[in-house]
């Protein structure tokens, strides 16, 4: 929800967890949010807040912190985001899932579809800063996952195979 808050508004997550008064951490921000800060982020969406505890990773988020970042991380240290350009595309409002951060996630469980981390055009990274004008047109902003951050273009990897049912 801070993402499509922060896509929606062109604001960094960063500047949306400072209104919502949370630290931003972009490896545990999807796994070491409080009661309180959904309860701010349900009443300020006019969200149920069941609807954003369902989305949640259960058993997750009670590791560590380190343990955490070891399981969203690349290891560099710059936070993993992945995704499946399908569920992106078939999502009325696309969002990413919390258990695709994890580094032991590699395929989609609804697809069978390997997740990619990067931009099939520019190769870059997937990192939500959503600063990119030719992304966050007032028509496109609620669905700005769809797009590349970097260069704009849709994450939508040409004549993508799935992995055979028995292995996914």
């Amino acid at each position: 929800w801070i993402y499509r808050i922060a896509a929606r508004y062109g604001w960094s997550p960063n500047t949306v967890c400072k209104f919502v008064g949370m630290t931003f951490d972009p490896q545990l921000l999807d796994f070491a949010l409080t009661k309180n800060n959904i309860r701010r982020i349900a009443a300020l969406t006019t969200t149920p807040a069941s609807s954003l505890t369902s989305r949640l990773a259960r058993g997750i988020s009670k590791l560590r912190a380190s343990h955490l970042r070891a399981l969203t991380a690349h290891p560099g240290g710059l936070s993993l985001y992945r995704f499946c350009s399908q569920c992106l595309r078939e999502d009325e409002v696309p969002y990413l899932r919390p258990r695709w951060r994890l580094v032991t996630t590699v395929v989609c469980e609804r697809h069978h579809l390997p997740l990619a981390d990067r931009c099939m055009n520019c190769n870059g990274c997937l990192q939500l800063n959503f600063r990119n004008s030719r992304i966050l047109t007032v028509a496109n902003r609620g669905l700005a996952l769809r797009y590349c951050p970097r260069c704009g273009n849709p994450l939508d990897p040409p004549h993508q195979q799935p992995v055979p049912r028995r292995l996914a």
